[in-house]
């Protein structure tokens, strides 16, 4: 499934229009992909940011605090003429107001700051996988390890169709043809070689399986993906460096 059909399911899942049939089998979906299912659920909070109940408990809070306050200057302040009590028994009512006020704008300010920083992640992620994707080489027929090749150059056309879940597929499978032969390798020099031709094996699963979540635009499991490349000595430390240098 392309990016651009996912997103549209997963609007059609949060705003209710599938059919009984489709959220089902939507569902299920998520269920056996994680990676969904997180994709889905950052799209529903910034959608429902403004309607969470934590505002309202939020609010609460501050005017059980600004109650208990008020309380105290009253207790304080008891000796005071009858106008002067009056004057502290007004002011939570404006008080609250005010909180009321500010508490609001500053959630709906997160709300659209959260929700703008997403999309733009998401848009840039979606550009910069593709300019990697026609940039990467693959090169081919490496003597011993010619099946895992293949799957990795299956997992690039995916990746440059569109198709993920190919993609994906392919690139765990040769991810555990690459551990099923590095711990078949012993300590001679050509195995020592082997090992080394494994690792930036490696390196490309990794780097593929990120350029996948970019081209979908999650950004949360792009952004997780890049972190651990970057930190690492991966042939692709420096592009995933300057994948997150854009964001």
């Amino acid at each position: 499934m392309d990016s651009i059909k996912l997103e549209e399911k997963i609007d059609s899942y949060l705003f209710e229009t599938m059919t009984e049939e489709e959220r089902t089998d939507f569902e299920t979906q998520m269920s056996k992909d994680p990676s969904l299912a997180e994709e889905v659920r950052v799209q529903r909070e910034i959608m429902n940011a403004a309607q969470k109940i934590g505002l309202r408990d939020f609010l609460k809070e501050v005017e059980a605090k600004c109650a208990e306050k008020d309380a105290e200057e009253a207790a304080r302040n008891n000796g005071n003429v009858e106008e002067e009590t009056s004057n502290v028994v007004k002011l939570p009512g404006k008080r609250l107001n005010l909180t009321r006020w500010v508490a609001a704008a500053a959630c709906l300010a997160v709300m659209c700051v959260f929700g703008w920083r997403h999309y733009d992640q998401s848009a840039t992620l979606k550009g910069l996988s593709q300019e990697n994707i026609i940039s990467l080489d693959i090169s081919p027929a490496r003597s011993s390890f010619s099946s895992i090749d293949d799957k990795l150059l299956s997992a690039y056309d995916a990746l440059a169709k569109g198709d993920m879940t190919q993609a994906r597929e392919m690139l765990d499978k040769a991810a555990s043809e690459i551990d099923d032969s590095g711990k078949a390798l012993g300590n001679s020099d050509e195995d020592n070689y082997n090992r080394k031709v494994l690792h930036t094996m490696q390196d490309y699963v990794d780097w593929m399986n990120a350029l996948a979540s970019m081209k979908e635009g999650k950004v949360h499991k792009a952004k997780s993906q890049l972190k651990d490349i970057a930190g690492s000595d991966s042939y692709f430390a420096e592009k995933a460096r300057g994948v997150l240098d854009e964001l």
